[in-house]
């Protein structure tokens, strides 16, 4: 029940040995994730605010997914991407794919199907890069499959096209928060914050996108990377064009 002396409580399977993990409000609603659930909070009556505690009402969500780190949720066009048991997955499938392993837009990237499960959201982090639809996952070495820090990106851009395209990078500095902020009129500034696990110590990252060479600085080391192809066409004009898409955005 809601009490407005005292904010409210509600009972959202508080005895299923589950815990939350994440909140995030989404067009009047609040979502509320467990690591294996997920339950929703709207308004009773939709004349007056949901910011009404007494106005709040929750119902489940889905009780076949959940979200494994609050530091790994995005929005992305008109969805939600979350990082879930088994890879990463779209807000608005948790719902309508009955069998939602089959919907995870990840499926084809086994590592981050095996991703622990005992983590911390330091462990785990994620952002996106607006100018370029790219969602960066970054997985410390700690609980990564390959026991390295790694980076996964996601080219959004194709997704309602039903084409999930991901690359990785190995041994990238691992940023344990993302924030992006307006350089000037034409260039956005994404931060990092990255965590030297040798030392124990933490220092701001800063990646740069530019037309050709990308530069990612971990403190005062810079690292250029540059992709030179072929015009393969693989007997298949889509699929160049689609490469070359890719190319021009990272």
């Amino acid at each position: 029940g809601a009490n407005p002396a005292h904010g409210a409580q509600w009972d959202l399977d508080k005895d299923d040995g589950d815990r939350i993990t994440a909140l995030y409000a989404e067009k009047e609603r609040l979502f509320v994730f467990k690591k294996k659930k997920i339950f929703v909070g709207e308004a009773k009556d939709p004349t007056r605010p949901i910011t009404d505690l007494r106005n709040i009402q929750f119902r489940l969500y889905s009780s076949k997914v959940g979200c494994i780190a609050a530091t790994t949720i995005q929005p992305i066009l008109d969805d939600v991407l979350f990082s879930t048991q088994g890879g990463v997955g779209l807000l608005s499938a948790a719902q309508i794919v009955a069998d939602f392993e089959s919907g995870l837009i990840s499926l084809k990237v086994a590592d981050i199907q095996n991703i622990r499960q005992d983590l911390s959201d330091e462990d785990i982090c994620s952002g996106i890069l607006p100018d370029k639809s790219q969602y960066w996952l970054c997985v410390s070495g700690n609980v990564s499959a390959t026991g390295q820090d790694v980076t996964y990106v996601f080219d959004y851009k194709q997704l309602k096209r039903g084409i999930p395209r991901w690359v990785t990078f190995d041994g990238l500095a691992f940023g344990t928060s993302f924030e992006v902020y307006d350089h000037d009129v034409q260039n956005l500034v994404y931060l990092l914050g990255c965590h030297d696990t040798d030392t124990n110590t933490f220092s701001i990252g800063k990646y740069t996108p530019k037309a050709l060479v990308k530069t990612f600085i971990d403190g005062a080391l810079p690292i250029n990377k540059f992709i030179l192809t072929k015009s393969y066409d693989f007997e298949k004009e889509d699929e160049r064009k689609y490469l070359i898409e890719w190319y021009k955005r990272i």
